[in-house]
């Protein structure tokens, strides 16, 4: 995490507010619905008569043309579900003249470029099964714009055109939990080697839970801390599938809301909570939104939100991150920008201190000018610090809080190290953060210090850093001995500063060094192996009469076509792959011939790819800005004993 460039970066990617699934993609309930549904595209381009009609006893949809001159094109609009493809059927009209097409393409919206375009060819008389693989490229929180067209060739047309259908994402598969498991995945947290994750990265939509969890698992992860800016952000399932693969999982969010729209502010907020926003001395933040940390109705509130996360999805462990005063070095500016400065902000402070006036950050010449009047001032960064705990204390440890609501699980508290002289006193001062008191306070299993963004941007930064972060780990030893201490880095957020393996080595050696109990980083999909190396297959699992191959990054889906018919040989007998499906980083086979656990089998990976379209932009250089496809080299192969699938 990290303040405005980290910022920056969640704000292109998070999910605006996702949308309500207002039809039914298996079937039409009624005619209505296909009359309501589509509609013709508009323009120079009039779109095909619609009538009514029935396929396989089915309602459907009828296009007619009368041979003129152009295509036509007809549109319907879907709310997508989680799915590996969208499917229905096209029949072709016994009297339709040979040659003709219907090209289907997908859009965010009507007037877009295609997403994608596929072809099929119509054969009189005969039904086409139209099926568009997901690859990646449209979304669960997408609407999508479905484009017909048909395209004549000069003669009348009939086409029937089926009922959708758009399968949902696999069944949430039911976990059941031990007190043994739940005791090593809290070791795990506190004394392992942990990523964080946020799923509103393309890198993670459209794959099942059991791909997330797998790949995490295969690139020796011990535990995640699972990010989201907003509780409809939490996927279904996924919690406890990690948990089902022995990772311990952490939920991580802002306590701020920083990353809410107006409209979900006002729609989930009290009345009232713009009086609750944090207001600074200069207009740079204007784009975004802070709620403040010293107002008790928003506590209430954030209870009851937090609560409703950690019950829901069985976390392990909980931690805010940059709870603070988001602006690094703000008083050292010329101008200064500074805050909190907002008049709810400012009556608590002369509430709470007793005095009539606040210090100035903007003239010079006032006598409470915080240069100036250095007592007034001294006494505004104590209270800031105070803001934070009494918030962080209350949220946990306050009557109705997360410790009342799930009793057991690890808490960490969380602030922010920098290389630069006094660093644990500046950022005491910038940004309210006070090591020692908020351990004291909040009395946390664990405490974390993030790498701040000067030096996680710095491409230069050494991987032995964390050396240089002892005044930090030595202050939550003096809070509190028995307080782990984890250490998180960025490894990926910008291009110039991703870190390759050396550099990632040299950290974790010297986390060891410096006494760090338990490290993570952000991001799991930024990470430099994505951007720089093929793929790796990594196990090979039989589950009933599926095999899945576990490859230690997400695949082009292409992938599965190239392997399909491809040998896999045995010691003593070989199968054959007669179907493949590709799920992220998983291809699930169906085989000729099972083969046994504990059989031993080598497999050609040649030509098996990765994905693109889904890394975060390394760039803004066209035409590669996310980097080029990495490829596992023609012959290669892997061997490999079969593992049971179960966990």
């Amino acid at each position: 995490m990290r303040k405005v460039l980290y910022i920056t970066l969640l704000s292109t990617v998070l999910p605006l507010a996702l949308p309500a699934a207002v039809e039914d993609f298996k079937s039409y309930s009624d005619t209505e619905a296909l009359r309501k549904n589509w509609t013709g595209f508009g323009g120079g381009n009039p779109a095909p008569a619609v009538a009514l009609s029935t396929l396989d006893g089915v309602p459907a949809m009828e296009l007619t043309t009368a041979g003129g001159p152009g295509d036509k094109v007809i549109v319907r609009e879907l709310a997508v579900r989680p799915g590996e493809r969208l499917a229905f059927t096209m029949h072709s009209d016994a009297k339709n003249a040979p040659g003709a097409y219907a090209y289907v393409a997908l859009r965010s919206d009507r007037n877009a470029g295609n997403l994608v375009l596929h072809d099929f060819k119509l054969v009189p008389g005969q039904p086409v099964k139209v099926e568009i693989p997901n690859e990646g490229r449209f979304n669960w929180q997408d609407h999508l714009a479905l484009l017909i067209c048909l395209h004549d060739a000069g003669a009348p047309m009939r086409v029937t055109v089926g009922a959708i259908d758009l399968p949902g994402a696999a069944a949430v598969r039911e976990f059941h939990d031990t007190p043994e498991a739940r005791k090593a995945r809290r070791e795990k947290l506190l004394y392992g080697r942990t990523t964080q994750i946020d799923t509103a990265f393309p890198y993670y939509h459209n794959r099942s839970n059991e791909s997330i969890a797998s790949e995490l698992r295969v690139n020796g992860f011990d535990g995640v801390w699972y990010y989201t800016g907003m509780d409809t952000g939490l996927r279904s399932g996924l919690v406890g599938e990690m948990q089902r693969q022995k990772l311990g999982v952490g939920l991580m969010t802002l306590p701020s809301l920083v990353y809410w729209s107006e409209a979900q502010l006002a729609e989930r907020l009290p009345a009232g909570w713009r009086d609750w926003l944090i207001e600074f001395t200069g207009r740079e933040m204007d784009i975004y939104r802070f709620i403040g940390f010293v107002y008790p109705e928003y506590n209430r509130w954030y209870k009851n939100y937090l609560n409703g996360m950690l019950a829901g999805h069985g976390f392990d462990a909980f931690t805010f991150a940059e709870i603070m005063y988001p602006i690094y070095d703000g008083p050292e500016r010329n101008p200064p920008f500074y805050g909190d400065v907002s008049p709810g902000f400012q009556a608590a402070f002369k509430a709470a201190t007793g005095n009539a006036k606040f210090p100035n950050f903007t003239d010079p010449a006032d006598p409470d000018y915080f240069k100036t009047n250095t007592g007034l001032y001294r006494q505004l960064v104590e209270y800031r610090v105070k803001t934070i705990d009494d918030f962080y204390d209350d949220i946990i440890n306050g009557p109705g809080g997360a410790r009342e609501t799930a009793p057991g699980i690890l808490f960490a508290t969380w602030t922010l190290g920098i290389n630069i002289p006094d660093g644990v006193a500046k950022l005491r001062e910038w940004e309210g953060n006070d090591i020692v008191a908020m351990i004291r306070r909040v009395k946390p299993d664990l405490h974390f210090i993030q790498t701040h963004a000067p030096d996680w941007a710095n491409p230069a930064l050494p991987g032995d850093y964390p050396l240089a972060y002892k005044p930090f780990f030595d202050a939550v030893r003096t809070a509190n001995p028995d307080v782990k201490i984890g250490m998180q880095a960025d490894l990926g957020s910008l291009g110039p500063s991703r870190r390759d393996p050396a550099w990632q080595k040299l950290f974790y050696d010297a986390c060891r060094e410096a006494g760090v109990d338990t490290t993570t980083y952000y991001e799991f999909g930024l990470r430099w192996e994505i951007y720089s190396l093929p793929p790796r297959l990594c196990e090979i699992r039989r589950d009933g009469d599926t095999l899945s191959l576990v490859f230690d990054q997400r695949l082009g889906a292409e992938s599965a076509k190239l392997m399909k018919g491809r040998e896999l040989k045995g010691k003593e007998r070989s199968c054959r792959i007669a179907e493949c499906r590709w799920d992220g980083n998983l291809l699930r086979l169906k085989l000729d011939t099972l083969p046994a656990v504990g059989e031993v089998l080598t497999v050609p990976v040649g030509g098996v790819a990765d994905d693109p379209a889904v890394r975060f932009p390394a760039s803004n250089v066209e035409p590669m800005p996310r980097g080029p496809v990495n490829t596992i080299p023609a012959g290669t192969e892997v061997t490999l004993p079969v593992l049971d699938g179960s966990f």
